[in-house]
């Protein structure tokens, strides 16, 4: 019976993770940004971009924060779970 339910957990613990991948470029260049800071607000869960620009977060789903986007000379960006998801790019705008 424990051996049921460790595998049931297990198993349990996959499907409420999903991955959040994207990439953050320039708005004016459309270049791609590296090392730009991508974390959930107010948890530990984050990650920085490649030199690519792209990211990638396991998110768990019952976590309700607000994903930020920041980096040192642009305007930080704040996008709710679903946003992101929906989201194709996401484009970094230099502050004035």
């Amino acid at each position: 019976m424990k051996s049921l339910i460790a595998i049931f957990l297990f198993f349990t613990s996959f499907t409420y993770s999903q991955q959040i991948k994207n990439i953050v470029l320039d708005k004016n260049t459309g270049q791609p940004l590296e090392g730009v800071s991508v974390y959930f607000n107010e948890t530990t869960i984050g990650t920085t971009t490649d030199a690519n620009g792209n990211f990638i977060l396991t998110e768990k789903v019952s976590t309700n924060a607000t994903l930020v986007i920041s980096f040192v000379g642009y305007e930080t960006r704040l996008f709710s779970f679903p946003e992101i998801r929906a989201l194709k790019e996401v484009l970094l705008q230099e502050k004035a």
